[in-house]
């Protein structure tokens, strides 16, 4: 893995177990995200996108699943292939899916939310509908091990294009009141902080 990536992603397939068999999702995927570098992800509808991003994440959840790939991730000069010990080909079992799952979970922690994250294309429907704008920001620093910090959510809301009384007024609402470009700036916040 060269030094300038940040992700790498190779020979990724996902398949799912059907009345058929195993039914093909995601076939030989690669991916590579350099640095400083911004990298659209384009496909037709039912291509496969979504499926690679959310097994970048570990958040797939379809059996068998991921099998076959590597996920290299390189934070902090530490190289990882975050995938190793894939239960792939004939030897995959539920049981050992899942106790790989464990695995990778335990391997994600220290990336997801705090040096990997997604923004999903429905704003709304990312966000909780029964919790404030900043409670859901409040969360984000929790779990990035800031805290919760007033000052600190009214900066990512302003670094998401939020003027600083606009964001006041945001932080104190629920997602059904902010239109959709509001909510798709709200939940950048939630996903950055």
């Amino acid at each position: 893995m060269a030094d300038d990536l940040l992700i790498k992603l190779e020979n990724l397939t996902v398949k799912l177990a059907s009345d058929d068999g195993l039914k093909y999702l995601v076939r030989h995927s690669e991916l590579e995200l350099p640095a400083q570098k911004a990298v659209g992800l384009v496909g037709e509808s039912g291509s496969g996108k979504t499926l690679t991003i959310s097994s970048i994440l570990g958040i797939i959840s379809l059996l068998p699943g991921i099998t076959s790939g590597k996920l290299w991730l390189n934070y902090n000069g530490l190289k990882e292939n975050v995938w190793e010990n894939l239960p792939a080909g004939n030897g995959y079992s539920r049981k050992s899916f899942f106790s790989w799952q464990r695995q990778l979970d335990g391997r994600m922690k220290k990336y997801r939310g705090k040096k990997i994250s997604i923004i999903f294309q429905r704003a709304k429907s990312s966000l909780n509908p029964f919790l404030k704008i900043k409670t859901q920001i409040y969360e984000s620093l929790k779990i990035a091990g800031e805290g919760a910090d007033y000052g600190r959510m009214l900066e990512w809301l302003a670094s998401c294009g939020f003027a600083n009384g606009e964001a006041k007024r945001i932080a104190e609402q629920y997602p059904h009141q902010l239109s959709g470009g509001q909510a798709q700036r709200a939940i950048m916040a939630v996903t950055l902080s």
